[in-house]
């Protein structure tokens, strides 16, 4: 499962937001998620959007190669963005130019 959302504001309605990418334990590693990432992206295309946002937790090195490998750019850190149990989590700030 992927989830999109553009912006609503005709202002910002060049960009959509990834909110997340959700594979079964079982089918990690089988190219799942690099194929529903695609899927995404093109479906953004589609629809006009120009860019697309994502933030991925900074441990999370697979889902930041995959991002990295599909051509998202980080633009930034948002420090202290999740907290689980006590624990806070950074996130990585990415984007992919649709337009390029």
């Amino acid at each position: 499962m992927a989830g999109l959302r553009r912006e609503a504001f005709v202002q910002m309605s060049h960009k959509a937001t990834l909110w997340g990418v959700f594979v079964q334990p079982e089918l990690r590693k089988e190219g799942v998620a690099r194929e529903l990432l695609m899927r995404v992206v093109e479906h953004a295309r589609k629809m006009g959007v120009l860019q697309i946002h994502l933030s991925v937790n900074v441990e999370n090195h697979r889902a930041k190669n995959l991002y990295d490998s599909l051509g998202f750019e980080t633009f930034g850190l948002e420090p202290r963005s999740m907290r689980v149990v006590g624990r806070f989590y950074d996130e990585l700030l990415m984007c992919l130019r649709l337009d390029q």
